[in-house]
């Protein structure tokens, strides 16, 4: 098992709460395009790109997991049976769970 720095309860929480300022920023987006007739400039990626980095550096995370779970499998959301891969495996990786699972094993 690789040395993590987050516990399993920790790692979950950050996930999830990466996924929530996801979601309100997506409202946030839509509501003040609305407003404003168009974009409107809001933008927290500095403290989203950070957080993610912060995560994968403490999980040892190189192969950049933790961005591909956010963002290609939209926090699982995404996850099909059978569509990842890792080490000449199938791995299943449709919660913050299975990914904490995936980066310790």
């Amino acid at each position: 098992m690789k040395k993590t720095i987050l516990a399993k309860e920790l790692f979950i929480e950050t996930m999830e709460a990466l996924e929530k300022q996801a979601l309100h920023d997506e409202k946030c987006v839509g509501a003040m395009e609305v407003v404003f007739d168009g974009y409107c400039g809001y933008d927290n990626h500095w403290v989203t790109n950070q957080l993610i980095k912060l995560a994968q550096v403490a999980m040892g995370d190189k192969d950049s997991w933790i961005e591909y779970w956010i963002y290609e499998l939209d926090f699982g959301k995404n996850y099909k049976e059978g569509c990842v891969m890792d080490k000449g495996e199938f791995v299943p990786l449709e919660t913050s769970e299975d990914l904490y699972n995936m980066l310790v094993k």
